[in-house]
């Protein structure tokens, strides 16, 4: 396993503590829940990033446990094969609970593909934040987060709540970017979801 020098592993860690404090803080409200408990996306408000733009989130319900939705948000090397927009994702592992990611995706507003370095931190079987260390795009930050359906909905399963902030970089409009990420996250999310039950049926 590589060692990463804490020179380089400080940095990360402290953009990590920022992204948590610059986060969305959801609001389950009667129609939010009622939306996600009806198969829905729920979509939650942008909040403003410290240095620019916004950032998006949304939330879904999955009729499966922590366990098998952990299974497939925290394997970011399998991603090409549900999300269309990922064309390669290659990991290396820090630690149990630590990732580098180097990404390749097509944006749906872009004519060209971007390539960048994430890292990832992970509390298991309850979240992820991630965070951009190199690469074409000036911000990627964000969180995935699961939260256990009965007490939230009322119903059996995990709700997966997913936070984004995006940066390409370019001069390239935040409202655009917003734009698209508002158009673009509830069909990611529901391809988790499948990718989900696609998990648990080979199994």
């Amino acid at each position: 396993m590589p060692r990463i020098p804490l020179a380089v592993t400080l940095p990360l860690l402290l953009s990590l503590i920022g992204s948590l404090q610059a986060g969305i803080s959801p609001t389950w409200n009667s129609s939010t829940k009622a939306k996600i408990s009806n198969g829905g996306v729920a979509l939650f408000p942008p909040g403003k990033h410290p240095a620019s733009g916004a950032r998006l989130a949304a939330a879904i319900h999955v009729e499966a446990t922590r366990e098998e939705v952990w299974g497939v948000i925290s394997n970011p090397a399998k991603q090409p094969e549900f999300l269309s927009n990922v064309k390669r994702a290659r990991v290396t592992q820090l630690s149990p609970v630590s990732q580098l990611v180097d990404h390749e995706v097509k944006p749906s507003f872009l004519p060209m593909t971007l390539s960048y370095r994430y890292r990832t931190q992970q509390v298991p079987l309850q979240r992820i934040d991630f965070a951009r260390v190199s690469g074409q795009v000036r911000g990627f930050e964000g969180r995935w987060v699961l939260h256990d359906a009965p007490g939230l909905i009322g119903k059996p399963g995990t709700v997966i709540f997913y936070e984004l902030f995006v940066d390409p970089g370019n001069g390239l409009p935040q409202n655009l970017v917003r734009q698209n990420l508002h158009k673009d996250m509830p069909s990611m999310l529901g391809k988790v979801r499948q990718r989900v039950y696609t998990v648990r049926g080979r199994s």
